[in-house]
């Protein structure tokens, strides 16, 4: 196989702490000598999100391949290869697991389960809908079809949308792994979940029927405990029934907060207030 190079871009969003050794990480697991390269993506605002630096990064990566995750996740050896490897054969896209690093606190458990439950092992080799855009890889040539969409942020859910309903392929696999540090404050995170709930609102409100955006708004308070059980489900079934207990304090907060967002955008019929601001920085 001709190998390819990969653009990582690594988002970090205001309140996300750096971790040198996880970009040094990555670096070891790339070749710019080939092509590859790394682009770290910093917010100086705090309503600047994730997806509007990837899109900046986008803009200024060269290779065949672009890679997304954040600061607080470091790969393990194996993962450029494992990338390039799953990302060949007429395959679009690729994303994989995202996995608990060491040391984690209560809030960095409750942050993990909030945001990459369905992404822990194991799961099998599967065509997916949607990749957890925090570890994906793209084909440079298909998302550049679909640049109107992100120009203004690399919102994946959107993105993966156009990409499955024009036939492309994507693929989520175990054999790409990061593990994800500590990410962010209690209150940081907090915005990040209702900003990302309001984008998911507007998005939910330009396709949905106006009955079935009613039903969602107005079952937002029932939604924190619908996801709740669904994420301890998860979170025993691969043993971290005790991590998910002691991040409760925390966790249930995440999630109010994203439904309330969702909420607040699907009232709205264009971005305006937070989710504009966060666009407007991007």
């Amino acid at each position: 196989m001709t190998r390819v190079s990969i653009s990582l871009i690594v988002a970090q969003p205001r309140g996300m702490d750096a971790h040198p050794r996880h970009l040094d990480a990555f670096r070891s697991e790339l070749d710019a000598g080939r092509g590859d390269e790394i682009l770290v993506e910093s917010a100086s605002e705090t309503w600047t999100l994730a997806p509007q630096l990837w899109a900046r990064g986008i803009d200024r990566a060269g290779g065949e391949i672009v890679a997304l995750t954040l600061a607080s996740m470091a790969p393990v050896p194996g993962w450029a290869a494992a990338v390039r490897d799953a990302i060949g054969g007429g395959v679009a896209g690729v994303g994989g697991a995202i996995e608990p690093g060491p040391g984690l606190t209560a809030l960095d458990w409750a942050v993990h389960l909030c945001r990459y439950s369905a992404y822990l092992r194991p799961f099998s080799n599967r065509l997916v809908s949607t990749l957890p855009g925090d570890n994906a890889a793209y084909r440079r040539g298909e998302i550049e079809r679909w640049r109107p969409l992100w120009a203004g942020g690399f919102w994946e859910t959107e993105v993966d949308a156009a990409l499955v309903a024009s036939g492309a392929r994507l693929i989520l696999t175990p054999a790409i792994v990061v593990h994800h540090g500590h990410s962010a404050g209690f209150i940081d995170f907090c915005r990040n979940r209702f900003a990302h709930g309001i984008r998911s609102g507007q998005s939910r409100r330009k396709t949905a029927p106006r009955f079935t955006t009613a039903v969602r708004v107005l079952g937002a308070p029932l939604v924190p405990f619908v996801l709740l059980i669904r994420i301890a489900r998860r979170a025993a079934s691969r043993g971290y029934a005790a991590r998910f207990l002691a991040s409760l304090p925390f966790l249930l907060p995440f999630l109010a907060a994203w439904a309330l967002g969702e909420a607040v955008g699907g009232c709205r019929s264009r971005e305006t207030g937070l989710a504009a601001r966060s666009g407007e920085r991007g």
